[in-house]
C-alpha cells in the first residue's frame, strides 16, 4: 500500500466544472471540492501522479503535466519522459496521508505513461477497469505489460510505438475492442494473437509491425468490423528500401462465415514485392466475400 503525500491543489485561477462528477475527462486544469490531485511516493523515491476521487474513493494514474515532455504534437516521434524505469508496479490501493483515507486504483489514465522510454516492464492491478488513450504510446523499451481482466477495451494508441512488445498475449478473451492505432509501429512483434470475443478491430491497429516472423494473421470469427489499413504498411514502390521497413504477413486467416464490415482497405493495396498476400476464409463464403465491398480487392481462397 503506498502513501499519498505532497498534496498539489490548484490556484485560485484554476478552472472550476460544474459537471456531474466534478471532473472533464482528461482536462488537468479542473478542480472541485470532490476532487484533488496528489503525488504517490513509490519504494524507489519515484513519482507518479493520480487524480483522487472522495466521492467514490477511487484514484487513477495520470501524467505529470508540469513535464513539457508528455505533451506533444501528434506528429511528434521523439517525447521522452525521465521518470518510469525498470520494471513498474501499480498498486491495488493508494492512501492519503492528509486524512487517512484508502483509494482503490482503477483506471490507468490517458497517455499516463506516455514516453517512458525506460519502463521495461509494468503490472497492472486486477482492480482497474479502464485504461486510456495512448496510455502507454512511445514506451519504447516496454517488453511486459498484463491487461487486467475487467478492462475490456485497448483504447486509441494504447501501445502504438512500443517497439520492444513482441506479442500480444496481454490480450485476454474478454476484451473486445482494439482500438485505432492501438499496437501501431509496434516493430518487434513477431506474432499477433486476436483472442475470441474481439468484436472489432480499428483503424491501422497493426500498421507498420514489420518483423520479419510475423508473417500470418488470423481474425476470429467474433470479429464484426474491421478499421481501414488495420494491417499493413508504408510502400513507397521503392524495392530498394530495406526489409524492415515492409509488412511480411502473407497469409490473413479470417474465421467469420460472414465477411465482417471493412472500413477500407485490409491493408495497404501497394503491397511490397516481398509481400502479396492471401485472404483465407471459409470454403462456404468465398462467393461472399469476393461480392463484398473492399473484400472483393483482394486474393481470397479457400481455407
Amino acid at each position: 500500500m503506498l502513501k499519498v503525500f505532497g498534496l498539489l491543489l490548484l490556484g485560485a485561477g484554476a478552472v472550476v466544472s460544474c459537471d456531474d462528477d466534478g471532473l472533464t475527462k482528461g482536462d488537468l486544469s479542473t478542480l472541485t471540492a470532490n476532487r484533488f490531485q496528489a503525488y504517490v511516493q513509490t519504494d524507489d523515491k519515484d513519482s507518479l501522479m493520480w487524480f483522487i476521487d472522495n466521492l467514490d474513493g477511487t484514484a487513477s494514474v495520470t501524467y505529470d503535466p508540469t513535464n513539457p515532455l508528455h505533451r506533444a504534437s501528434e506528429s511528434s516521434t521523439t517525447i521522452r519522459v525521465p521518470y518510469c524505469w525498470g520494471e513498474r508496479f501499480i498498486p491495488e490501493v493508494v492512501t492519503s496521508v492528509a486524512d487517512g483515507k484508502e483509494y482503490s486504483v482503477t483506471a490507468v489514465g490517458q497517455e499516463a505513461f506516455m514516453g517512458c522510454w525506460k519502463m521495461t516492464s509494468i503490472t497492472i492491478p486486477e482492480t482497474v477497469t479502464a485504461i486510456g488513450e495512448g496510455a502507454f504510446t512511445m514506451c519504447n523499451n516496454l517488453a511486459t505489460v498484463n491487461i487486467p481482466g475487467a478492462v475490456t477495451e485497448i483504447p486509441a494508441a494504447c501501445f502504438a510505438r512500443c517497439s520492444s512488445l513482441r506479442n500480444t498475449d496481454m490480450l485476454h478473451s474478454d476484451v473486445t475492442s482494439i482500438g485505432k492505432m492501438a499496437f501501431y509501429y509496434c516493430t518487434k512483434l513477431a506474432s499477433i494473437t486476436i483472442p475470441e470475443g474481439v468484436q472489432s478491430i480499428g483503424e491501422r491497429a497493426f500498421f507498420y509491425c514489420t518483423n520479419a516472423s510475423l508473417t500470418s494473421v488470423r481474425i476470429p470469427a467474433t470479429v464484426t468490423k474491421i478499421g481501414a489499413y488495420a494491417f499493413g504498411h508504408s510502400y513507397n514502390g521503392d524495392a530498394s528500401k530495406p526489409e524492415e521497413t515492409f509488412s511480411h504477413i502473407v497469409d490473413y486467416y479470417i474465421d467469420a462465415s460472414e465477411p465482417p464490415v471493412l472500413e477500407g482497405p485490409l491493408f495497404t493495396t501497394d503491397s511490397s514485392p516481398r509481400a502479396v498476400p492471401t485472404v483465407h476464409v471459409p470454403a462456404s463464403s468465398v462467393d461472399a466475400y469476393k461480392a463484398a465491398p473492399y473484400w472483393q480487392d483482394l486474393n481470397i481462397v479457400a481455407e
